[in-house]
């Protein structure tokens, strides 16, 4: 699958929830718990991505474009000193 159509799934699954919630507000009224589903949808769509995408190499994380954990011939965590 390419990424042109790996691109149209996602849009369309996202405007169907939101077509989905659209309706459910329509016949039900704005209740608080609506409020609760996007962050929960949000959290979830990153935790699965997370997930899908995990990797085992600690070495391989990186946080704002630098590793995470530097690389090194020692093993990592380093033993405590002292």
């Amino acid at each position: 699958m390419n990424y042109s159509s790996r691109l149209g799934l996602n849009y369309l699954g996202f405007l169907a929830f939101v077509g989905l919630l659209a309706m459910i507000e329509q016949a039900s009224g704005a209740g608080l718990w609506m409020g609760y589903v996007f962050p929960f949808f949000t959290i979830a769509v990153y935790a699965s991505i997370g997930v899908i995408c995990r990797t085992l190499e600690i070495g391989e994380y990186y946080v704002a474009g630098a590793a995470a954990c530097p690389r090194s011939s020692t093993a990592w965590p380093p033993p405590p000193t002292g």
